[in-house]
């Protein structure tokens, strides 16, 4: 069984890979619940930042690269990650100032409004050594560069086209793709849909053959790996 995961309004949409042609999606309410369930997988990729960069440094090498290869259209997908203090901030205007004081810059509203989430992801791995060994960082963008052949995609996710698109790349390494969407697009938006397959298809496609930005990945404080792993496709 491999497991995609991506976050959807403060939940956890998962997507559950359990043979070549056989996925079903549910949506979970807490990391704690989806690994209650999920905890006999072989492996579990999420969308959400694990590891996180110590305080006076700007970000994580590893978005600074997927930036890179996502190229300029998708480039803006990878968010700045905050340092540990900055996501136990109280409030957003509490999480500015610390930032200013640690990074000598902000956070916007956009970052602020994902750390109750990364914060959740890093109370949970602190907490249970076992997840921390099944479950790692992926980003969906990266997801469908690797599994096109190292090519960004070329529109936004909530287009019409994006979908196509992504559903296309999808379709062609893992043909239950398709069915899979219209099955359970009537219950949860298509977008996302689509980020926590192209997590799940990696995990099932990838297993010990994934390639993680940077490789080896740094170590934050707590020994969590900043990385964002990924399974390219050669063409």
């Amino acid at each position: 069984m491999f497991v995609g995961v991506d976050n959807l309004k403060g939940a956890w949409l998962a997507c559950i890979i359990t043979d070549e042609d056989c996925a079903y999606i549910h949506l979970y309410k807490s990391l704690s619940q989806l690994w209650q369930e999920l905890s006999g997988a072989t492996e579990i990729l999420i969308d959400m930042p694990i590891g996180l960069p110590p305080p006076g440094e700007k970000g994580r090498s590893c978005d600074l690269i997927a930036r890179k290869i996502l190229g300029p259209k998708r480039a803006c997908s990878v968010f700045p990650v905050p340092c540990r203090e900055v996501i136990y901030a109280s409030n957003y205007n509490e999480a500015r100032e610390l930032n200013k004081k640690i990074a000598r810059n902000s956070i916007s509203r956009q970052t602020w409004n994902l750390t109750s989430q990364i914060r959740e992801v890093d109370l949970f791995l602190s907490l249970n050594p076992v997840a921390r060994k099944k479950i790692r960082e992926t980003h969906p963008e990266v997801c469908f560069w690797a599994l096109a052949g190292g090519r960004p995609m070329v529109y936004g996710k909530k287009t019409k086209e994006g979908k196509e698109e992504r559903r296309e790349v999808l379709s062609v390494v893992y043909p239950p793709t398709e069915k899979i969407i219209k099955k359970f697009a009537r219950f949860f938006p298509e977008d996302d849909l689509l980020d926590a397959l192209s997590c799940a298809v990696t995990a099932f496609l990838g297993f010990n053959r994934w390639t993680s930005l940077p490789s080896p990945p740094p170590l934050d404080e707590r020994g969590l790996p900043m990385e964002i792993v990924f399974f390219l496709i050669k063409k």
